[in-house]
């Protein structure tokens, strides 16, 4: 481990190991996990590397909804948060960077923030990597202005430049321990927007970087007011600015504080009295873009309803709907496109996965929210509607189609799956015991597969790569 210091929005922070220092209350005892070797089906043509072994993770960060993976050339970053704060009643942000040398994986780590939040659901890290190899973090957020940083050296974690909005202790206190969120202007970090939330990185077949994230609309509103919006934006590496893929939706001063006269938000979804959740984009081989995402009404929470779907055949052309209908953005809930697999009403879990199979035909993993197992949806063109094509293999929530008509399915254990195209069935081709939370990262254009998972008792992560044999 390297032991080092780093400059990162003006302030000194230390990089390497910090000691271990009890500040939280003790976690409720659970069950012990069982353990086992993961084991390549026989046959498969596969090896499960791992490249990062266990580290440990605070069980008070679970991480579900974020991309906590990025490959940078032949490294890989992975961010994660961790106990040992030298603060009361917060947790550790920690960005590493692992290298293979001479046959094995070398990691080096840095400690981001000391401060982050003890908020189980809402403030772990993303990670992305630009198409000129910067990495990108963004962290330690649940309805607060943009924590982000950007490596200023290509695939380097030694030095960050802020380009968040920084955060006293005393605004923290505000956040977390006073549940509150008073920052109602319209955003002034490089990211747009404010009051975000779940924020995950993709990159497009030509290594664009994209982000997606929810946001206040209108962020000086009473709370039910505000509009929590699906956000979207694009990183130009060119001139180092992110722009908004949205729509605009002007601001007034009952709206945002301060509020110029054209001061505005440009979600890409909002709808008043309505939260957006959980943007997930997929770049198929013509680098069309594929959008899904959830709606719940009013409130937060993991039900939501209207499962919904946007593409984009290219940067120059509107977004459509399945059947080819064009929309205008914002999208509102009263134009949406909706994953109609089920019955009118239908509840939902918020998470959903979108690939497209070798036809290019969409295929989107939902969850119900009557914990019957998760399902591959997919858009039948002769009917002109979506229909339920399978049961996702052994609920994984998370496929994944490659160019030649290969889909990877990924499920807790891990247990993968594998198949080489729509008329066969899947195959286990890997599995083990006792790591949930599975989140596969894949690097199209180098055909180069990971997994990152968490020890079901949220207390370790790894990271595996499969390899072809």
């Amino acid at each position: 481990m390297s032991n080092h210091a780093g400059v990162f929005g003006g302030l000194l922070v230390a990089t390497g190991m910090v000691a271990p220092i009890p500040v939280l209350a003790a976690a409720t005892p659970s069950a012990p996990v069982i353990i086992t070797e993961g084991r390549v089906t026989p046959g498969a043509r596969l090896e499960a590397v791992v490249v990062l072994p266990d580290v440990p993770v605070s069980p008070q960060a679970r991480n579900l909804f974020s991309t906590p993976v990025g490959l940078c050339g032949d490294k890989l970053v992975v961010a994660a948060v961790e106990d040992g704060s030298r603060f009361a009643n917060r947790l550790t942000t920690v960005v590493r960077l692992g290298e293979p040398q001479d046959g094995r994986w070398q990691w080096q780590r840095t400690v981001l923030e000391e401060r982050t939040l003890p908020d189980t659901w809402h403030t772990q890290p993303s990670v992305g990597i630009d198409s000129r190899q910067h990495v990108h973090v963004a962290y330690n957020m649940h309805n607060m202005p943009w924590q982000y940083g950007l490596s200023r050296m290509p695939c380097s974690i030694d030095d960050f430049e802020f380009r968040g909005r920084p955060m006293s202790d005393a605004d923290l206190h505000t956040a977390f321990e006073e549940n509150r969120s008073p920052w109602g202007d319209a955003g002034a970090a490089a990211i747009p927007g404010n009051q975000i939330t779940y924020p995950g990185f993709f990159n497009d077949r030509n290594g664009e970087l994209y982000v997606t994230y929810r946001f206040a609309v209108r962020p000086a509103r009473t709370w039910l007011e505000r509009a929590f919006g699906s956000g979207i934006a694009r990183f130009d590496t060119g001139t180092q600015q992110w722009s908004a893929v949205g729509g605009e939706v002007p601001l007034t001063s009952r709206d945002a504080q301060p509020a110029a006269a054209d001061t505005a938000s440009r979600p890409f979804a909002w709808e008043p009295g309505w939260t957006v959740y959980h943007s997930r984009l997929w770049f198929d081989r013509n680098n069309a873009m594929y959008v899904t995402w959830m709606w719940r009404k009013e409130q937060a929470g993991l039900d939501t309803a209207h499962p919904s779907f946007a593409m984009r055949p290219d940067p120059q052309a509107p977004f459509q709907r399945a059947d080819g209908s064009s929309y205008e953005l914002p999208i509102r809930l009263s134009t949406v496109g909706e994953i109609d697999a089920f019955e009118p009403g239908h509840a939902y879990q918020a998470g959903t996965s979108i690939t497209t199979d070798a036809r290019g035909t969409p295929l989107v993993v939902l969850e119900s929210n009557d914990k019957t197992p998760r399902t591959i949806v997919t858009y039948d063109t002769k009917a002109k509607r979506w229909r339920v094509a399978e049961r996702s293999p052994y609920g994984a929530p998370s496929v994944i189609c490659e160019d030649d008509g290969t889909c990877w399915a990924y499920a807790s254990g891990p247990r993968v799956f594998r198949r080489k195209n729509l008329e066969t069935r899947w195959k286990l081709v890997f599995e083990q015991e006792g790591y949930c939370d599975p989140k596969p990262l894949h690097v199209l254009g180098v055909k180069r597969r990971f997994l990152h998972v968490t020890r079901c008792d949220w207390r370790t992560s790894r990271v595996i790569e499969l390899v072809d044999r």
